[in-house]
């Protein structure tokens, strides 16, 4: 039985299962309607599968009374392709769950469970979190945070990952950065290496540095560890601690190969805490992390012949990726709970 997060408590007295629908499909017939309404949004683990694409696909097609071979004729892809989307051996594309929609009168609902479908499950939970989260505790090692990445970072980040479109990926991580908007707390530290590493080019990294200076005067507390004190993280890599309103440990997440983890376990948050004060207590003061940065900054465009970036040039620029951000994720941007 599928699990809900009510958002209104009515059913549209209009949805009725079809006659057609057997009693083992009607949850997934429930699940398309909803989120085709909007009344619902599923928890991450539901909406992250293409199970439930696979069966709200084959409910459809069945409750309009068609054959694959009928639907394949009607949507130009082929018997074998819907077969293989209902099994769940292929995933489905936008342009074919648009297609199916179109057929099958379906009203958007196979779309927009395939927009839902984009995160990977366990980031797509997290994305849930950062939505409620009223602070963060974020360190990381390599890169960025998300949070604090602009667009040109985040594309050369996400070209080397599992995004199916990189694009649509960017604009969501760049949606993500919202949560800043209502004056969420934030305390970050950042491996040195995170200024080192280049992700895009040399112009990239320049106006990137330039993005967490503007950045660091926002948050609650911006700080970099130096290399030398790396050792301090043991194996542990980049995490982030969310703490939630009525929830005295919080959540949080940790990445990991091949794939991250939510977790919610009082005694690891403690231990994750305990490692953010230690690494926040071996880091630079505020003013000096600012200082290393600057420093950073100016290498990085000296190395691709440009000016370092001034506080009046970072502050246009700052407002200009925001802007841009916001352009970006468009319509195609799909609703997530990042």
């Amino acid at each position: 039985m599928h699990r809900f997060h009510r958002i209104t408590s009515s059913w549209p007295s209009s949805l009725v299962p079809p006659p057609t629908i057997q009693e083992g499909d009607y949850d997934s017939w429930r699940l398309a309607h909803e989120v085709q309404c909007g009344d619902v949004c599923v928890t991450a683990s539901e909406a992250a599968g293409l199970s439930e694409f696979s069966e709200a696909l084959r409910t459809y097609r069945q409750a309009a009374g068609l054959s694959q071979e009928r639907l394949a004729e009607r949507t130009s892809f082929s018997r074998s392709l819907i077969a293989m989307v209902e099994r769940g051996d292929r995933r489905p594309t936008p342009e074919f769950a648009v297609a199916c929609d179109e057929i099958l009168k379906t009203r958007g609902a196979l779309a927009a469970m395939l927009r839902l479908e984009r995160l990977p499950p366990w980031f797509a939970e997290w994305t849930d979190v950062e939505r409620e989260a009223t602070s963060f505790k974020i360190f990381t090692m390599g890169l960025v945070p998300g949070l604090l990445q602009i667009p040109a970072y985040a594309r050369t980040a996400l070209s080397g990952g599992r995004a199916v479109d990189v694009e649509e990926a960017v604009a969501m991580r760049m949606d993500r950065q919202k949560i800043f908007e209502r004056g969420v707390r934030c305390w970050v530290v950042v491996e040195e290496s995170v200024l080192l590493r280049p992700s895009g080019s040399a112009r990239v990294m320049q106006e990137q540095l330039a993005h967490l200076i503007d950045m660091a005067g926002r948050l609650d507390g911006f700080q970099v560890l130096p290399l030398a004190h790396s050792v301090l993280t043991g194996t542990l890599g980049s995490f982030t601690i969310a703490s939630l309103p009525g929830a005295e440990e919080g959540c949080a997440y940790v990445e990991g190969a091949p794939r991250g983890q939510v977790t919610s376990d009082s005694s690891k948050i403690s231990a994750l805490s305990h490692k953010f004060e230690a690494v926040r207590t071996h880091a630079l003061s505020h003013r000096e992390s600012l200082d290393l940065i600057k420093t950073v900054e100016e290498r990085w465009a000296r190395s691709c012949g440009a000016s370092p970036v001034t506080a009046d040039r970072r502050a246009t620029a700052s407002r200009s990726r925001r802007r841009a951000g916001m352009c970006s994720s468009g319509t195609a941007r799909p609703r997530t709970a990042e």
